[in-house]
C-alpha cells in the first residue's frame, strides 16, 4: 500500500511537470538512476545503523550521530576544497567559490540564522531517525520517513496560499492524485504500525502461520 502511494505521488508530479520540462529524456533517466542510486545508499545506511544500535557491541545513537556528522564534515570539507580548486565551472572559474560562500554568509543576516537553524534541525531529525529504528526497527522509521512528504507538500500550499506566492507551490492540475497517494501512503503505515485493524483478507490466519512453522521445521 505504501509502495502504491508513493507511486501515485510521483505519477503526480510527473504529469504535473511534463508540460514545463526542458530536460531532455536522457537527463530524466540519468536523474531516476541518481535518486535510484541515493535510495540504496540511504537503505543502507539505515540498515547499517540498526546493526550498530541493536547488535553487540551496541553503539550509543548519540555517538552514532556524533560519528556521522564528524566523518560528513570531513568529507564535504575535501570535496569544496576540490570543487573550489580543481573542478572548472561558471563561479568564479571553479564549480563552487568558498570564499565567496563565506562572504555571503558573513554579510546575510538571513543566512546567520538560517544555516545554523538548519544544521541544528538536520542533528535532531538524524537523532529522531536513528533512535526511531533502534527501538521500532528500519521498517517503521523508513514508512515515518516516507510520511514527511506530506508535511512539505501542505506547508507548500500554506506559504503560497496564505503567506506569499513567491514562495511554496499552488494546487496543481493533478494534485488530486497528489492526495490520494499521501491517503494511501498514510493508511499504509498505519496498518504496518498496527494503529489501524487490517481487512481480513490481508491478514494471515493464526492456524495458517503456525502450520507453515510446523512445516519449515520438519523440513
Amino acid at each position: 500500500i505504501v509502495f502504491v502511494g508513493l507511486v501515485v505521488v510521483g505519477l503526480a508530479s510527473v504529469l504535473d511537470g511534463s508540460g514545463s520540462s526542458t530536460f531532455s529524456p536522457a537527463q530524466r533517466l540519468f536523474g531516476i538512476a541518481m535518486v535510484i542510486g541515493a535510495q540504496l545508499c540511504s537503505a543502507f545506511q539505515m540498515v547499517f545503523e540498526e546493526k550498530l544500535l541493536t547488535g553487540g557491541p551496541k553503539t550509543p545513537a548519540k555517538k552514532v550521530v556524533g560519528m556521522e556528522g564528524f566523518w560528513g564534515c570531513l568529507i564535504m570539507a575535501v570535496v569544496l576544497t576540490l570543487m573550489s580548486t580543481v573542478v572548472p565551472g561558471s563561479d568564479a572559474g571553479h564549480y563552487e567559490s568558498a570564499p565567496e560562500g563565506l562572504y555571503m554568509l558573513a554579510h546575510s543576516p538571513a543566512l546567520l540564522a538560517l544555516v545554523p537553524s538548519y544544521m541544528c534541525s538536520v542533528a535532531v531529525y538524524s537523532l529522531t531517525g536513528i533512535v526511531v529504528g533502534k527501538r521500532m526497527g528500519t521498517v517503521v522509521r523508513c514508512l515515518v520517513d516516507s510520511s514527511r512528504i506530506v508535511v512539505v507538500w501542505a506547508m507548500n500550499l500554506f506559504l503560497y496560499y496564505y503567506v506569499s506566492e513567491d514562495l511554496g507551490a499552488p494546487w496543481a492540475p493533478h494534485a488530486w492524485l497528489t492526495v490520494l497517494g499521501f491517503a494511501l501512503l498514510i493508511c499504509g503505515t498505519l496498518l504496518y504500525n498496527e494503529v489501524l485493524r487490517a481487512p481480513g483478507c490481508l491478514r494471515r490466519s493464526a492456524g495458517g502461520e503456525a502450520c507453515g512453522q510446523e512445516e519449515h521445521s520438519s523440513a
